[in-house]
């Protein structure tokens, strides 16, 4: 991994753009009664006018209508906002998709009506979209032209064509994004100050001495409320990817993926060390050091009892167990500290197993990316309009600093270290969101990091960046991107099946001794075709 900050690509997913439109909740001031800097555009001093306005006589007639965001109508009158539609001549209309991307896309195209864009699509389904006629064909010669910086940025980033992953039957479906931070994605977090608490005054480096941190995190009343009421770690039930995956890693083993060892692919789940893993866990989870309701768990509920304080290890994205000003967000750390301000919660290197191996599930550097809807071939004045959109709104420095803090002496000011800091009424954050502050259409393309790092970090903490970034460490699915049929078809029944009998394995309603069992059935169910068929892409690409 490069540790160089300024090589660093952002690529941030649309869990970010999610978040930024849920911004706008019900209750804001409609816009007849902000103050009046905040008016839309139009009522604005010409100083104020969107930045850099296109000349009227290149404006269409009138504007399109995208749909790329959801926000509430309070935001939909936001002085961004309307900048924003001012300045593309455009109307940003919600997209109208839930958090589960996946079941809206189906239930919409049973429908007959296609979202304009599709994002959070895995691979297969993105195959299994095009081929049923679901996509529009996206020439590469049309990003060059109507979004060529994102197309330069793909090329300079990515060793060979950027876009050999997403070619099915010769055509092109994508607007890729590479991201050098999915690599390093996953973190591992744990409570320092609860480790003083009980006793311990070093972090845990190897599993036994994260199994003493669990122990007495469960049974030591980290806490100090003299109640037995925390235990050591929680996770969610989305799947493979998130059950204690750094467990897996620290025996060798990487569950739910294709990796490759001395030239042959391997798939974690069905490894004989996983049988160590599993016991461990299985241990733990006898004990009281994992949550038992883990396998029931929403994310929602991970987060709830994490801000009541019954847990202290969790594994997610770096900057969510970071300080805000770091990286963006740092939801896990700084909510936390509101609560509990003498709290703290710190990222170290993933435990170390017996053999002296760690590691986490991490992602695929091109696993994000945009596709649109088939009827936009037959409108190709507005598929051109969303890859002006997003190519303007994600390299160009100015736009970015715009919806990312507004306007310099109105909403913001550099300070001496040459950081951008809110200023009065800005400072709060009901405030910001009124102004629209967040609104993006720039959706998850985003340009190198010298350039984003000053919208997303503050400087003092580049330092911090480059060493949290060395210790989220682990292993992608190296055949994320190559069309593999087999797998295609049956990956949904064989996932399901090694979760829930992962899950049965820790819990102890399976023996571990089942464990043999459990890797000829995973073969007999098709496990095997889709390792053969691994193979063989893999040597087709790769030797």
């Amino acid at each position: 991994m490069q540790n160089n900050t300024t090589k660093i690509i952002v690529g941030l997913v649309v869990v970010l753009v999610v978040a930024l439109g849920t911004w706008f909740i019900a209750g804001h001031q409609p816009v007849e009664d902000q103050p009046a800097e905040d008016q839309p555009v139009e009522d604005q001093p010409a100083e104020d006018q969107p930045v850099e306005d296109q000349p009227a006589e290149d404006q269409p007639e009138a504007p399109i209508t995208l749909r790329i965001f959801d926000v509430d109508d309070t935001a939909r009158s936001s002085y961004v906002l309307k900048t924003l539609e001012s300045k593309f001549n455009v109307i940003f209309e919600n997209r109208g998709i839930g958090s589960n991307f996946m079941e809206q896309y189906s239930v919409l195209i049973a429908a007959g009506d296609i979202p304009d864009i599709f994002t959070w699509l895995d691979f297969p389904a993105y195959t299994k979209f095009a081929a049923q006629g679901v996509l529009a064909e996206l020439p590469i010669a049309t990003i060059q032209k109507y979004a060529p910086r994102i197309d330069a940025w793909l090329r300079k980033s990515v060793d060979g064509d950027p876009y050999a992953a997403f070619i099915r039957d010769g055509r092109n479906y994508a607007l890729p994004n590479y991201s050098i931070m999915a690599e390093n994605f996953n973190a591992f977090g744990i409570r320092k100050d609860w480790l003083r608490n009980v006793g311990i005054n070093k972090t845990p480096e190897t599993l036994d001495e994260l199994e003493t941190a669990l122990n007495k995190f469960t049974n030591g009343d980290p806490d100090g409320d003299g109640k037995d009421d925390t235990f050591g770690w929680s996770t969610d039930n989305l799947g493979i990817s998130t059950l204690f995956y750094p467990v897996f890693g620290a025996y060798g083993v990487f569950p739910g993926i294709f990796t490759e060892e001395n030239g042959k692919i391997v798939r974690g789940e069905i490894q004989p060390a996983t049988k160590q893993a599993l016991t461990r866990l299985n241990k733990w989870f006898e004990a009281g050091y994992l949550d038992p309701e883990f396998f029931v768990n929403k994310w929602v509920n991970v987060t709830e009892k994490w801000l009541a304080e019954k847990f202290g290890v969790v594994t997610w994205a770096w900057w969510e167990l970071s300080p805000r000003d770091a990286f963006w967000s740092g939801s896990f750390k700084e909510n936390l500290l509101q609560k509990n301000p003498n709290s703290e919660l710190v990222i170290i290197p993933f435990p170390k197993g017996p053999d002296g191996q760690s590691g986490s599930f991490q992602h695929f550097p091109l696993a994000s990316f945009i596709a649109f809807g088939r009827h936009l071939e037959q409108d190709q004045e507005k598929l051109q309009k969303y890859l002006e959109v997003m190519d303007e709104s994600s390299m160009n420095p100015e736009q970015l600093e715009f919806v990312f803090f507004g306007v310099e002496g109105r909403t913001f000011e550099k300070n001496a270290d040459g950081d951008r800091e809110f200023i009065p009424p800005y400072d709060d954050e009901t405030k910001r969101k009124e102004f629209g502050i967040g609104i993006n259409p720039g959706v998850n393309h985003q340009d190198y990091y010298n350039i984003q790092f000053q919208f997303m970090s503050k400087n003092r903490y580049l330092p911090f960046i480059d060493d949290v970034m060395e210790l989220s460490t682990g292993k992608y699915d190296i055949l994320s991107g190559i069309d593999k049929p087999v797998y295609n078809e049956i990956y949904e029944s064989l996932d399901r099946f090694t979760y829930t009998s992962f899950v049965k394995f820790i819990t102890g309603e399976k023996s571990i001794n089942e464990f043999d069992s459990f890797v000829n059935q995973w073969k007999q169910m098709g496990g095997d075709r889709i390792m053969e068929e691994a193979q063989q892409k893999y040597d087709e690409f790769f030797k």
